[in-house]
């Protein structure tokens, strides 16, 4: 089996060029790039309720601070009109067992 589609279950990056993309689709959408998670949340709420809305798996993959589930950035993406590409993430390192 894959092993990079068995991880794929529970970890995926945002990549740069996808950070880029959701900045620029997010300022596009907020009117600006200054903007509060919680401004984002209202968007996503306004325009989008039955997207993604967890602050902290937003926060988490805004910041790219660990892997998220794959579900969750495309959910993301779309709220702010955009399509998840391959290229928008990557999956983590992984460490070897010793």
């Amino acid at each position: 089996m894959n092993q990079r589609r068995s991880y794929n279950k529970r970890g995926v990056l945002l990549s740069h060029s996808g950070k880029e993309r959701l900045d620029e689709a997010i300022a596009n959408c907020l009117g600006g790039e200054d903007y509060k998670i919680s401004d984002l949340l209202n968007f996503i709420e306004e325009n989008a309720p039955d997207r993604e809305k967890d602050k902290d798996t937003i926060s988490k993959i805004l910041k790219r601070k660990g892997p998220a589930f794959r579900s969750s950035l495309e959910s993301l993406f779309k709220a702010v009109g955009l399509e998840l590409r391959r290229s928008d993430y990557t999956w983590p390192e992984r460490k070897s067992k010793p």
